[in-house]
């Protein structure tokens, strides 16, 4: 195989900025791609196909459409884990995306972002129903996005975070199961319906308000705080910890220091994001976190989307 031969492609992991849950109920979210990627290998087993449902699916998709790949195709998500861990970085959105383009390749052609989430997004849908998709857009395009649902209807803008942004990515030590926060989630709606929607709409409005589009570092990081508040209040009506214990001491070390941090995603373990006005202010939380023994993951934010890998 030459240097001019594909091995396969690679598509982002993601972080969940602001949205988290309210993205089900139609408000805007911000997530970002990040360094870490899904790969998907060409193999010579014509028939050898990813093992996990969703990166299959897709590619079945691309068959559908395309014809056979004629080659054979495996997913590899271990950047996005630590150790046996996940860490909540979209693993299998990624996989899904690195799936689909590698697919699309195969057959000659190279989608355009939006073709491709639409297909790796149903694909995913088919196998995890219960989700926005938001994460499977960050792996699609990659860079950083404002995300919206409703029903069918999906917006996705690409955006820039303001100038002079510092933001930290911190693993609370244990994993979370997004599907088993959000069957708890849907559990209490189903039994408590008026004080859910109240609980819902309350963080609407807060993901509403945070999402806009702001310039200055310092105003992004009062949005993010004040939401990451919003989804404590939201997280104690129904009865789900989303910011749990690790992530509310990440948070005041972050505020000891001129931040604010948060969930990123479903919360309830996986990681926190911190965001902070300027490197010094980072700067002093890292070494901080140094000395409480935090897991502070290595990550750029804003990377580069789905593409393919050479030898």
């Amino acid at each position: 195989m030459t240097s001019e031969t594909p091995l396969g492609a690679r598509a982002p992991g993601k972080l969940l900025l602001l949205g988290e849950y309210a993205v089900l109920f139609g408000a805007p979210a911000l997530v970002t791609a990040v360094d870490r990627y899904a790969e998907a290998r060409f193999t010579d087993d014509v028939d050898e196909r990813p093992r996990a449902p969703e990166p299959a699916q897709a590619v079945a998709a691309v068959e559908a459409l395309h014809g056979t790949l004629g080659r054979g195709l495996r997913t590899d998500v271990s950047a996005l884990r630590t150790g046996t861990m996940k860490l909540g970085l979209g693993s299998s959105a990624a996989a899904t995306a690195a799936a689909a383009y590698a697919a699309f390749q195969a057959v000659g052609v190279t989608p355009a972002p939006r073709a491709l989430f639409d297909l790796a997004d149903a694909a995913h849908r088919a196998v995890q129903p219960g989700g926005s998709g938001v994460d499977v857009a960050a792996s699609s395009y990659g860079g950083t996005l404002r995300f919206s649902r409703e029903g069918d209807v999906v917006h996705i803008e690409p955006v820039a975070l303001p100038s002079g942004l510092v933001v930290r990515v911190v693993f609370t030590g244990r994993e979370s199961s997004t599907p088993a926060m959000l069957a708890s989630m849907r559990a209490f709606e189903a039994s408590s319906p008026d004080r859910f929607a109240a609980a819902r709409d309350a963080l609407v409005t807060e993901a509403r308000r945070a999402s806009r589009p702001v310039a200055s570092p310092a105003a992004f990081v009062e949005a993010a705080g004040a939401y990451g508040d919003a989804l404590r209040a939201f997280g104690e009506v129904v009865g789900i910890p989303i910011v749990e214990d690790a992530a509310l001491a990440i948070d005041r070390l972050a505020r000891a220091n001129g931040g604010r941090a948060k969930p990123s995603g479903a919360g309830g373990g996986d990681v926190s994001v911190a965001f902070f006005a300027g490197a010094d202010e980072a700067s002093r939380f890292d070494l901080a976190a140094e000395r409480e023994g935090l897991m502070t993951l290595a990550l750029a934010v804003d990377a580069r989307g789905p593409h393919l890998v050479f030898g």
